[in-house]
């Protein structure tokens, strides 16, 4: 039942089985200190432009859930925060919602003013017709959808989609009627895949790489039995972002869990960054606020040390990179 399973996706990835053995690479990527800043932190400006639109932060809450009576209360706690600091916001999948419409109600959060981002598998559109998937993105008045790119969680899923063939034709049709992110969910987009992307309208690529949370592994939770060997299947985000970048705008997520990782992945080339886990223990917790001021301290901590009065300034910020890493930097 698929409002069973997204509620044991919320809950398995809360533990600390469900995280990758393997880092980001973000740790390897050394800002140069800059200990004559001339600029004053109060002045700092951390706005950006995403799809046309001025948000406060370069950050937005990666989709995570829904299709479960659960999940309402968090996408709504969830898009209070993203209104309040003037930042997107992601849901889960929209597939529970095609298939029971009386599930909208638990992505539903656009009485707050909020920039919305539904979500669907890439596999789920070669499922269903474009008409539908679009009707269910007017019904919940979405600005833009991700179209999430998970084969590697499918493989290990018993009921996992692995009929592939045709999805970059159908997210190129998507992405001629509405905006389009296209995100992975863990595992990350190689430069590959991101100059295939680059001949759709395709937005931005969501990186997502590994580090953070493994779909993989919280699959393994489900299916214990199971064969292994694919827990830390993925490209770290650090080398995801170094990858696609030259292909088309990249959106960075997979295991950044700070302002100041964040702020390095901006600095490698991102347009923004994205966390999940992190937002999703503070709901549970009763600390969304106080998670969002810490990762801006963070964020504007970086900026004031490099002496970057900007995000663009930010960007062009010196840096080294360390270890494996420095092997495919630019």
């Amino acid at each position: 039942m698929i409002e069973d399973r997204k509620r044991a996706h919320i809950m398995k990835s809360l533990l600390p089985e469900s995280q990758f053995d393997i880092g980001t690479g973000l740790d390897l990527i050394l800002p140069i200190h800059n200990a004559l800043p001339e600029i004053n932190y109060d002045s700092i400006d951390t706005k950006i432009k995403l799809f046309g639109k001025t948000f406060n932060y370069p950050i937005y809450i990666s989709g995570m859930t829904g299709g479960f009576k659960g999940a309402q209360v968090i996408n709504r706690d969830l898009a209070s925060l993203a209104s309040q600091y003037n930042i997107p916001l992601g849901i889960g999948s929209i597939r529970a919602m095609i298939e029971k419409p009386e599930l909208k109600e638990t992505y539903y959060v656009k009485d707050y003013d909020v920039f919305l981002i539904a979500n669907i598998g890439g596999a789920q559109l070669l499922q269903y017709p474009l008409n539908q998937i679009l009707d269910a993105f007017n019904e919940l008045e979405a600005d833009a959808i991700a179209v999430h790119l998970n084969p590697a969680q499918e493989l290990i899923q018993k009921e996992g989609d692995l009929n592939w063939e045709g999805v970059l034709e159908k997210i190129a049709e998507l992405s001629e009627e509405v905006n389009v992110v296209v995100k992975e969910v863990g595992s990350g987009i190689s430069g590959t895949v991101a100059k295939r992307l680059s001949s759709t309208k395709v937005k931005y690529v969501d990186v997502a790489g590994a580090g953070g949370t493994s779909w993989t592994k919280i699959e393994y939770l489900r299916y214990p039995d199971m064969p292994t060997g694919f827990e830390n299947w993925g490209l770290p985000t650090a080398l995801a972002i170094i990858q696609s970048k030259p292909y088309i705008k990249v959106w960075a997520s997979g295991g950044i869990r700070s302002g100041i990782d964040g702020a390095k992945a901006l600095m490698l080339g991102a347009e923004a960054f994205g966390m999940a886990k992190p937002f999703l223990e503070a709901q549970t917790q009763g600390k969304l606020p106080q998670l969002m001021d810490t990762i801006i301290w963070q964020l504007k901590g970086v900026m004031f040390l490099t002496g970057s009065k900007d995000i663009e300034q930010l960007k062009k910020a010196p840096y080294i990179v360390l270890g494996w890493l420095k092997d495919y930097a630019p």
